[in-house]
């Protein structure tokens, strides 16, 4: 069973309308019909009972209980997902533009590389906002071009 399929499906039990749940997903109406006409091919059993001539969908009896085990099974996908990026190293850098373009490019590839699960974020900023990201720890390191006198800022030279 494919997560689009039950989020499509647990939309539209939502709106009952294909064309708002269409809208929402940022697909087309015929799109969102496939996903769920090949959900009910794979459950087989219809979920929604669709009227001609009118843009309002109605849930099936069987598409009511469906629609509790989709919702608990996103739930699901979702925690496990983010059980998933807890597990992972976190590592976030911001640079002056210099380094950013010039030689972190080859770091972090080389730190992905070494370390695939790793989670890495580079942002640029001034050397000024760089020591203030620092000390209060949005960041967990910086490349700045000057050394200034932080408080709570530890500055290794790197470079000369």
């Amino acid at each position: 069973m494919d997560y689009e399929l039950l989020d499509t499906f647990v939309l539209a039990a939502t709106t009952l309308n294909m064309t708002k749940t269409a809208n929402l997903l940022f697909v087309t109406q015929p799109t969102i019909s496939k996903r769920i006409k090949i959900l009910e091919n794979e459950l087989g059993y219809k979920l929604f009972i669709r009227m001609r001539g009118k843009r309002q969908l109605e849930l099936t009896v069987k598409g009511e209980q469906f629609l509790d085990l989709a919702q608990e099974w996103l739930k699901i996908y979702a925690d496990m997902e983010s059980l998933k990026k807890r597990n992972k190293t976190k590592l976030s850098i911001v640079s002056i533009d210099s380094l950013a373009t010039s030689i972190l490019p080859k770091l972090m590839i080389s730190l992905k590389y070494t370390n695939p699960e790793m989670l890495l974020s580079l942002r640029t900023a001034q050397t000024s906002e760089i020591y203030c990201y620092i000390q209060s720890r949005q960041v967990d390191i910086g490349f700045v071009s000057d050394e200034i006198n932080y408080p709570d800022v530890l500055c290794k030279k790197l470079f000369t």
